[in-house]
């Protein structure tokens, strides 16, 4: 059907007006950010072990039925805390009779003693032959012997009893107790009573790449290095030392191990968990732009530049690296440049947009 060109014309203009709407309005909404010069943490991150840094395998010092148990299993304990009460039946009869054999050596004493200075008296008046008084020095000395021994017996017996009563050497959290009341325990038993795991602080042990102990080491001179141990999971980190080392370089591996000492106050770490152990190695001025605004395209990273004139280029950036959401910029942008963290997927070369608030 062919229309008048008085009826044309205005359906040109309307359509013009429709394609130059989008390029001379606000465009594609997008959110700016401006790559800036700030000092950015050098991190190194590598993976380790929460190690406890004292663990105890409680045995018997002494055998006996176990006839109470104080404690539940997975409890935490502090040193001295009671854990098993062992029969002590058998060191009270050793302490009586030892005891009894000391008051009946030091009557014995007692008597000799006093033949010996009889003895002397009557050796001096010439009534006592030497002979006669050298027996009686030795019989003096064979009971102070037999009264020390008789002590030794008495504090044996003592410490036997005190023995009998199993108590935590450390603090830490138990394990599950290998035997119940009603059971014997003996010293050289296979396996301990229970064990005893210290929950803080606590060490994580990881291996770093060798070129990470440079900055390691130079850091390290003047305070202990800080190192972020964060638990498999994405559960927040948790602040450590370096406290450790090694003396050589794995060469199988080319890493070095190392420990970091934490307080773990709150339990957040436990023995035997895989962690990931971050290390600052250094703090350097670099430009850094959020990580959102770098997009990976067949040539490589780019991000989205605002021009003053109301639209987006494409600028090939090469990142050094990432840290806490930031990307540092070796190449491709200056201080200054405002790059699209959002609303990139809308975005092309010469694109209009609009800025709105993030």
């Amino acid at each position: 059907m062919k229309y008048p060109i008085a009826i044309l014309l205005p359906l040109l203009a309307v359509s013009a007006a429709a394609v130059a709407g989008p390029e001379s309005g606000s465009g594609v909404p997008v959110v700016l950010a401006a790559a800036e010069t700030r000092a950015v943490p050098l991190v190194v991150e590598g993976i380790g072990t929460v190690q406890p840094e004292r663990t105890a395998a409680v045995r018997p010092r002494v055998e006996g039925e176990i006839v109470k148990e104080h404690f539940a299993d997975g409890a935490e304990v502090a040193p001295g805390d009671p854990l098993f009460s062992l029969d002590t039946r058998d060191a009270a009869i050793r302490l009586r009779q030892a005891e009894a054999a000391l008051a009946r050596d030091e009557a014995q004493l007692a008597r000799a003693r006093a033949d010996l200075a009889r003895s002397r008296k009557l050796l001096g008046q010439g009534y006592e032959t030497p002979q006669r008084q050298e027996q009686a020095v030795s019989d003096v000395a064979v009971l102070e012997a037999a009264v020390q021994a008789d002590h030794a017996a008495i504090d044996a017996a003592r410490l036997a009893i005190e023995h009998a009563s199993v108590r935590a050497p450390i603090a830490g959290r138990l394990g599950a107790a290998t035997l119940r009341e009603g059971n014997l325990a003996r010293p050289n038993d296979a396996q301990p009573l229970v064990t005893i795991t210290q929950m803080s602080p606590v060490l994580v042990a990881f291996t770093l790449p060798e070129r990470a102990l440079g900055g390691v080491m130079a850091r390290q001179t003047d305070e202990p290095l800080p190192v972020r141990v964060r638990p498999q999971g994405g559960e927040a980190g948790v602040d450590c030392r370096l406290a450790f080392i090694d003396s050589a370089i794995d060469a199988a591996t080319g890493t070095i191990l190392m420990k970091a000492r934490c307080d773990n106050d709150q339990r957040r770490l436990w023995p035997g968990q895989f962690v990931t152990a971050e290390v600052t190695v250094a703090v350097e001025e670099a430009l850094v732009v959020p990580e959102t605004a770098v997009q990976l395209g067949q040539q490589g990273g780019f991000v989205f530049v605002a021009r003053p004139d109301g639209t987006a280029t494409v600028r090939p950036v090469r990142v050094a690296r990432r840290s806490k959401g930031l990307a540092v910029i070796a190449e491709g942008l200056a201080a200054g440049d405002r790059v699209v963290v959002d609303g990139q997927s809308r975005l092309a070369e010469g694109t209009r947009f609009g800025e709105r608030r993030p």
